[in-house]
């Protein structure tokens, strides 16, 4: 044996440029070992360095959830005076600038038993300058140019400002060497600037390949942590999972300005941020798409969405953040969650919970100061749409153990065989009796009021536990709700939503009601706020407006139609035509499937477009159907033709199977 390069074929060469990068269990760095009868005429002396794997875990076991094992820029395995050439009469080997058996190519990627079971990134390489890992101790500015990688824990020190380009994409690995999912964690005093726009959103999402999404927690989330007021006894807390004093938040600071985030996108998050090496399958610190822990109120959080995230999607811990235009699609537990004495305005927020989903929103007060623990967690909701989980028998929105508020003009439906709107359990002494749909002369922290102006579509409008006792609780019905798309039941697998109004005459638009008028900044339940709301006549987050086209998860997947929109509904074509109709030119939409009966004419003017939805609410494709004795007559010419299409935004066309068909049935 030799490291010395061999004259003799059964030599064992070994040579100093290799790597070693083992320990022993007492802690030795073990290099060889040799039995008798072996002896080194050189004895080798390779690195004994770090590798600087871009991501090799501590511990190898065959259940590992990911590895990468390219090194990383600048490592070691890269130094050029550090590899051995090719012998010059050698045709096998090939000369390559690294150590190991990868460089910056992750050639096992998309073919490999690895590959196959989830456990790769994809094969993109993170370069010194576009990995972020650690700690941020001067403010840093991420370019729209570069995709970024996370590979640990990265955390915004105080007095720090992280300032994120509208375009920009952070793509992050499951978790570090040491099994800790990565995050992004603005410390107190710190802040984030995300500044994105519809056409230019700012993306977290997972470093895996595309076909392994979507997929929940495939990395932590983004925790952003302020001084503002939460109700614990000291004033302050440590978020779950992060150690102090890093993970510290709570002060006496309401107005606390943590930054900007608006339309920033985090999807496929969840995973445990610290695992409990005891019970390392369930230690209880699977974090949040976005947790805002004590964040203050000068604080913006607007257009911006958490999508299959395993834990909750939003959840505030205290503060006086306010959130608008927010959406949180398919995450694994509560679409939305507030606590610690969380108070805050929430308009336009849209929940969508799919069959995996616990509730749309939760709300709890209790802390280590008792359920009347001051500041009290107190929601004020407007315009707001939450759509629960079909399959399970969780209410779709849970008030409980001491939280108040106020929930107005806002839509909550519940779609399961025992579905329940709005539960209110584990009040608090002081709240009992305190819930009330009649409007408040004068108004009270403690209590939770429900304006007759919400829709509820469930088949228990409220569930009630015996600690609140209270029966004057009310709704407005307004018949079936009537949304321009709202599947039987919603999940992750419908083809297509439109959580619109179905038009401008049947609803869910309504009057104003009183306590909308100027005295109610004075005297109903919103004030105790110091901010006002955006009140308009219809009920739920959207009117005519789709504002989660272009840049949501569901636009993305193709579960939405294009910003388009009529309240004429005489432009809506669906059920039965009986007696002859002629079209005008124009755009209209087929809603579901639309069946010409004898002895009717359908007549279709040239140049008329007709949009088709991908499904009804029964999961069926819209078509048109001219049945037995039917007739239809579409004359288009060469300059405008008659086009039958999809609903769907052109960024997603041309595609297959977005609608269902034209179809002429004869005698």
């Amino acid at each position: 044996h030799s490291s010395i390069a061999p004259s003799f074929p059964d030599t064992l060469f070994f040579s100093n440029n290799n790597i070693i990068n083992t320990v022993s269990s007492d802690g030795d760095t073990d290099t060889f070992t040799q039995t008798d009868g072996c002896a080194w005429d050189a004895f080798p002396n390779p690195r004994i360095v770090d590798s600087h794997l871009l991501l090799l875990p501590a511990s190898w076991e065959s259940t590992i959830a990911q590895i990468d094992p390219r090194p990383r820029q600048n490592s070691h395995a890269f130094l050029r005076s550090r590899v051995d050439s090719v012998p010059s009469n050698d045709n096998f080997f090939s000369s390559a600038p690294f150590v190991g058996g990868f460089g910056s190519d992750l050639w096992i990627s998309e073919w490999t038993y690895l590959a196959e079971t989830g456990r790769l990134p994809a094969n993109e390489y993170p370069t010194t300058e576009t990995t972020l890992c650690g700690r941020i101790s001067e403010s840093k500015r991420l370019v729209a140019s570069r995709t970024y990688y996370m590979t640990c824990q990265v955390f915004v020190e105080p007095g720090q400002t992280l300032t994120i380009e509208a375009g920009t994409t952070i793509k992050s690995y499951m978790h570090d060497k040491n099994g800790e999912a990565t995050a992004l964690i603005i410390e107190k005093g710190a802040k984030i600037i995300a500044a994105g726009t519809a056409s230019q959103p700012i993306t977290f999402t997972s470093v895996l390949p595309q076909k392994e999404l979507p997929k929940r927690g495939t990395w932590g989330g983004v925790i952003i942590l302020g001084n503002a007021t939460i109700n614990t006894i000291s004033g302050s807390n440590t978020i779950e999972g992060v150690r102090a004093p890093d993970g510290e938040y709570g002060g006496a600071d309401d107005d606390d300005n943590s930054g900007t985030l608006r339309y920033v996108r985090i999807w496929y998050g969840g995973a445990d941020i610290s695992p409990d090496p005891s019970n390392p399958e369930n230690s209880g610190n699977e974090i949040n798409g976005l947790t805002l822990g004590g964040v203050g109120a000068g604080t913006t959080v607007e257009y911006c969405e958490v999508a299959y995230n395993l834990d909750d999607g939003f959840e505030a811990f205290g503060g006086t953040v306010s959130l608008r235009f927010c959406s949180s699609v398919f995450n694994g537990d509560d679409q939305f969650d507030f606590d610690e004495g969380y108070r805050g305005q929430l308009e336009r927020l849209f929940a969508f919970a799919g069959a995996n989903g616990d509730r749309a929103i939760e709300c709890d007060s209790e802390s280590d100061g008792g359920r009347d623990a001051i500041p009290r967690t107190r929601i004020e909701v407007v315009h707001s749409t939450f759509i629960g989980n079909p399959t399970s028998n969780n209410p779709t929105v849970k008030i409980r153990e001491g939280a108040s508020g106020v929930i107005a003009l806002s839509i909550i439906t519940d779609a399961s065989e025992n579905g329940v709107g709005v539960e209110l359990t584990d009040c608090s002494p002081s709240q009992r009796n305190s819930a009330t749909s009649i409007f408040p002369t004068v108004p009270r922290q403690e209590a939770f009021y429900f304006d007759p102006s919400n829709v509820i579509n469930a088949t228990l409008d409220f569930r009630i536990d015996e600690t609140c006792a209270n029966e004057s609780l009310s709704v407005s019905k307004l018949g079936a709700l009537r949304l321009r798309l709202l599947p039987d039941s919603p999940t992750e697998m419908s083809r297509m939503i439109d959580p619109r109004p179905m038009d401008s005459i049947s609803g869910p638009y309504r009057t104003k009601d009183t306590w909308m008028t100027a005295a109610f900044a004075t005297t109903g339940p919103f004030s105790l706020s110091t901010k006002t709301f955006n009140i308009d006549n219809y009920n739920g987050a959207f009117d005519s407006s789709l504002w989660l086209d272009s840049w949501s998860m569901l636009s993305a997947s193709g579960m939405l139609p294009a910003d388009e929109y009529t309240g004429d509904p005489e432009r809506l074509l669906c059920g039965f035509i009986i007696t002859s109709r002629t079209l005008s030119v124009g755009t209209y939409y087929m809603t579901c499937q639309v069946f010409v009966k004898r002895p009717a004419i359908l007549t279709i003017p040239a140049g008329t477009t007709i949009k088709a939805y991908a499904q009804d609410a029964k999961g069926r494709a819209p078509a048109l159907i001219i049945q037995q004795g039917a007739k239809i007559m579409a004359e288009g010419t060469i300059n405008a033709p008659i086009t039958f299409t999809s609903v769907k935004p052109p960024f997603l066309l041309p595609s297959r199977g977005n609608w269902g068909g034209v179809i002429l049935l004869g005698l």
